[in-house]
């Protein structure tokens, strides 16, 4: 694990990952510590008062309480990298970019005021100058363009994808917009594997989730589908578990601060999903070539704490 070591004030942090190609110095660092409460408490502010006398879904409100959340975190960052903690900052870190990335998903996909997108990215370019300093990949600046649905033999169909089923949308377009709606889960992220296969009018959801509510806020989305009648929920909602967590993160930074690897940090949902169930690591999703898959399992079966790792990921 990489800890963040202060800098002398002539020294300058870059990292050599494809998602840190600024460099910042010392104080650049300082200042985003310094400025990150400040940034936090304006975007809470601004954020709820965009949303005054909205109707919101259930997933959204929980984007809202994640708010409060991240300002909290904000708040730990500031104090503790002021007092020179930076090991407990680091972990605030980690705390704040993952109560950040289903935001930053949600602001990106919706409409706010002028203020409340300041804001916004007056906060994100604080969390991300610090995320490049601790070694973090940074909040992207773009939606996630595909999700992997079930493999294709596992999947049954009736008759063409082009066949039109009484009162129903055409096949094909059903599955593209399960995997629409799914990817845009605003909680939906690297720890967790969402697949689905299309059998007529009926989508099967499968694979793991951290959150509970995750697998209800997939079947409510998927249900609302034009053309689907029936949802088969068959996710996994994996068992809370402090040891597994730590592995997660122990994981991703593992995977996602090796060179060669990193670039695939830049998507909103990393493709590289980590599984973490019982010290038992499952990785799925879709890399490029055969090698970066290999580097992959390799730096997953190098985190302490882990017993066994299987490579489920598919080069496409």
């Amino acid at each position: 694990m990489k800890l963040f070591i202060p800098l002398t004030a002539a020294a300058t942090v870059l990292l050599g990952t494809a998602w840190a190609q600024q460099i910042y110095t010392r104080t650049d660092v300082r200042e985003a510590a310094d400025r990150i409460e400040r940034h936090g408490d304006e975007f809470k502010k601004s954020f709820k008062d965009s949303l005054k006398n909205v109707d919101m879904s259930d997933a959204e409100k929980r984007v809202r309480d994640s708010v409060d959340d991240l300002e909290s975190a904000t708040d730990h960052i500031k104090k503790d990298y002021k007092d020179g903690h930076y090991q407990d900052a680091r972990s605030d870190l980690d705390r704040a970019m993952l109560l950040a990335s289903p935001i930053n998903r949600f602001m990106l996909r919706n409409s706010f005021s002028p203020e409340a997108s300041r804001a916004w990215m007056n906060l994100k370019g604080d969390l991300n100058v610090m995320a490049v300093g601790f070694g973090v990949p940074p909040l992207p600046d773009l939606l996630p363009a595909s999700l992997s649905s079930a493999p294709a033999a596992a999947a049954r169909t009736v008759g063409s994808a082009d066949r039109l089923y009484p009162g129903t949308l055409p096949q094909a377009r059903i599955q593209r917009e399960v995997r629409h709606e799914l990817v845009l889960l605003p909680y939906y992220g690297v720890f967790d594997n969402l697949a689905y296969s299309v059998e007529g009018n009926t989508v099967i959801l499968m694979g793991q989730v951290t959150r509970p509510t995750l697998k209800s806020d997939a079947e409510a989305v998927v249900k609302n589908i034009e053309g689907v009648d029936h949802v088969v929920n068959n996710i996994q909602v994996l068992p809370p578990s402090p040891a597994d967590d730590r592995i997660r993160m122990a994981t991703y930074r593992a995977v996602y601060g090796l060179p060669g690897l990193d670039r695939y940090a830049l998507e909103a949902v990393p493709p590289i999903h980590i599984i973490v169930n019982n010290g038992r690591v499952t990785l799925d999703g879709v890399v490029s070539n055969q090698t970066d898959k290999n580097l992959a399992y390799t730096q997953a079966l190098s985190v302490p704490g882990v017993f066994s790792v299987t490579n489920n990921l598919r080069v496409g």
